[in-house]
């Protein structure tokens, strides 16, 4: 069924359908295309508003729209698994799935996820958002069974999502290592942003502008990894509020001594030319690191996730370009991103630090749902 007409009768007023302010570019997209309002119809469907409070004169935490359904009864697999080759689909060349093909876009984005639905679903509508528009991909790295229902139904022509569910783990850091190597192994495009479930765009150009730095000869963009030494850590902790103990440190600094962190690129934001990677034959998973000395069991974030990999880039003599710079256990705001450091770790584990994380994801969730409203979604 169309999405009804707009009945708003002026801008900068809440809209009668969704509850929230609407700028004047938006309303008048609002009016005249169906299109958009299906769009916007979409995002709020999707990220149910704990209530209709004015974005940004409040924070609003979105939270996962609930079903009343049985859990046998979901009909999300139903209803994407069209989408899914080669079964989903009776195309001539059923391998080959349905039209848009995923690699007819310019770049993909490739996000690791666990249990962090809400900020999850408005980074996926920030990035529909870009000047660029990307090809989507989301690997679950062992959610809840209801968790996993909700993200199967957000699989759309654009999106794909796969699930990972390990029995066990020797490094925390594991499951995004294997969560990266499929999003790696899987690329359909020449060009690949890994992020996270907690990096929000502040800029619609941010795509755009990875790819005007990111090239066969620098074919590496990216944030730099934080600095892991002893006295780093317990300067960030005592900034963050944050108790690490001696041993903590004490176990971390001896790990960490002779290989430096600081020349390797982070994975908050880390843009590459995927042919130039694949002549590397670098990959991410931390079994492999053990070839460079690194120890496949780990110690406060080291080795981290991307240590193999930036060992296997360095081998080839490839040097990231840096834009970005972060600190632990602290969130990231700039120009281009807002990254709410931690807060999966501290959500799922456990920590003193996510009080602070969850009111940082708070504010920055309801400054991503204005952007929703102002930034038109890109063509496919």
């Amino acid at each position: 069924m169309p999405c009804p007409p707009c009945q708003c009768p002026q801008p900068n007023a809440n809209c009668r359908r969704f509850g929230v302010p609407m700028t004047e570019g938006h309303w008048k997209r609002c009016r005249d295309s169906a299109a958009h309002r299906e769009g916007a119809d979409r995002i709020f469907q999707g990220v149910a508003f704990e209530d209709r409070r004015p974005l940004g004169l409040k924070t609003v935490m979105p939270a996962p729209a609930k079903s009343t359904a049985p859990a046998d009864l979901e009909p999300a697999g139903l209803d994407t698994f069209r989408f899914v080759a080669p079964l989903g689909n009776h195309e001539p060349h059923r391998w080959q799935g349905i039209i848009p093909h995923p690699w007819n876009y310019r770049i993909a984005v490739g996000i690791p996820h666990l249990e962090t639905l809400a900020p999850l679903k408005m980074i996926l509508e920030l990035y529909r958002r870009q000047t660029v528009r990307p090809y989507l991909m989301v690997v679950d790295t062992g959610s809840t069974p209801a968790c996993r229902r909700q993200l199967e139904s957000l699989r759309a022509e654009d999106l794909e999502i796969h699930f990972l569910a390990a029995n066990a783990y020797r490094n925390s850091s594991e499951p995004v290592a294997l969560a990266n190597d499929v999003i790696q192994s899987r690329c359909p495009t020449d060009y690949l942003l890994f992020t996270h479930a907690d990096v929000f765009p502040e800029r619609r150009d941010l795509l755009e502008m990875l790819l005007s730095r990111c090239t066969p000869t620098h074919p590496v963009v990216a944030y730099r990894m934080t600095r892991r030494d002893a006295e780093a850590l317990r300067q960030d902790a005592e900034t963050a509020g944050l108790d690490l103990g001696r041993h903590v440190l004490e176990t971390s600094a001896a790990v960490i001594s002779n290989q430096s962190a600081r020349w390797m690129a982070g994975h908050t934001i880390l843009a590459v030319h995927v042919p130039t990677i694949d002549k590397t034959g670098a990959t991410w998973t931390m079994r492999r690191g053990q070839a460079y000395g690194l120890p496949w069991n780990g110690s406060l974030g080291w080795p981290d996730t991307e240590s193999a990999w930036n060992m296997a880039i360095k081998a080839a003599g490839i040097e990231p370009a840096f834009i970005g710079e972060e600190r632990n256990f602290q969130a990231t705001r700039d120009a281009n991103i807002t990254h709410v450091r931690n807060y999966t770790g501290s959500k799922i584990y456990g920590s003193s630090i996510f009080a602070t994380a969850q009111a940082t994801l708070d504010e920055t969730m309801g400054r991503a749902a204005r952007h929703l409203l102002e930034w038109p979604l890109s063509p496919s």
